[in-house]
């Protein structure tokens, strides 16, 4: 036997000799000797014990080798003491504790803040401490409040990507401070997004979809702004190329009445669509002849009308 091996079961036969002697003493249960022989032979695993009381808990979590380094998870129910002894021998043992007590779940934090992660609902106190150190630390927070929320983008605007759901008066405030910190909210409600385009109408690129008031409105503001809208309804269509005719370059397959505003406008924008009607054609040629070099396959009667037949 390796003499590390024998060192450390001398060791624990030590302590379980020792302790069984404390329990005698104290007049314990002589289930809690029982259950220290069997602690003993599984190497401190608590799996096979039924209802053990807290001293064995505790024994088994102080006493415990790298086999069962998380007995806590076989214990239903642990008191605060045996929680805060769990999480002394190693801090992911909080994984293992539904519903830790505040005391237990800053315990978790000192020893390593990203442990919040495996906390279900932390207090808010226990949330502020964690942002505190680092703001960014928002991201390993299930439901953050929005007071931690508040204070996370109080700073910088951008950190509302680090979290998950953000209130919609968190969003607000963030878009109002910065319009393209939008492109970080998954699903804003229109309300934010309105605010987003009127602070800075290039933001709507940022929006994946766009309800038609706020396209309307960043087209009216930007006309330009046609080019960040992937399916821009007919009445976004309409309403962009009237005010630019250019606009009709960001439409696929714009319809022939969009051609003709947009030709009527400008002949040369004739360049801008890929498969114009014959009318549009004409229309653009009678404009000006020279923009038949624009026109790929003009017809015949487009070529005549070019040479004032």
């Amino acid at each position: 036997m390796n003499t590390n091996i024998k060192k450390q079961v001398i060791l624990l036969m030590i302590i379980s000799i020792f302790t069984t002697l404390n329990c005698q003493a104290k007049g314990n249960n002589p289930k809690d000797s029982k259950d220290l022989h069997i602690l003993f032979s599984n190497h401190y695993n608590l799996k096979d014990i039924e209802n053990p009381s807290e001293e064995i808990q505790l024994i088994a979590i102080e006493q415990n080798t790298n086999w069962h380094l998380h007995n806590i998870r076989y214990i239903k129910n642990p008191s605060e003491k045996v929680q805060l002894a769990a999480i002394k021998k190693d801090g992911n043992n909080i994984k293992y504790i539904q519903n830790p007590s505040e005391k237990v779940q800053f315990a978790v934090i000192r020893r390593d803040k990203h442990n919040i992660k495996y906390i279900q609902n932390p207090s808010e106190k226990v949330q502020l401490a964690v942002i505190r150190r680092d703001k960014h630390n928002i991201k390993y927070i299930q439901n953050p409040s929005e007071k931690v929320q508040l204070t996370v983008i109080d700073s910088d605007g951008n950190n509302i990507k680090y979290i998950q759901n953000p209130s919609e008066k968190v969003q607000l405030i963030t878009v109002n401070e910065s319009p393209y910190s939008i492109k970080y909210i998954e699903n804003p409600s229109e309300k934010v997004q309105l605010i987003a385009i009127r602070g800075y109408a290039a933001s709507l690129g940022n929006i994946k979809n766009p309800s038609e008031k706020v396209q309307l409105i960043a087209i009216q503001k930007y006309g330009s702004s046609l080019r960040n809208i992937k399916n821009p309804s007919k009445k976004v269509q309409l309403i962009a190329v009237k005010k630019d005719g250019g606009n009709i370059a960001y439409i696929k397959n714009p319809s022939e009445m969009l051609q003709l505003i947009a030709v009527k406008k400008d002949g040369t924008n004739i360049n801008l669509i890929k498969n114009p009607t014959e009318k549009v054609q004409l229309i653009a040629v009678k404009k000006d002849a020279r923009n038949i070099k624009f026109i790929k396959n003009p017809t015949e009667k487009v070529f005549r009308a070019t040479m004032g037949y």
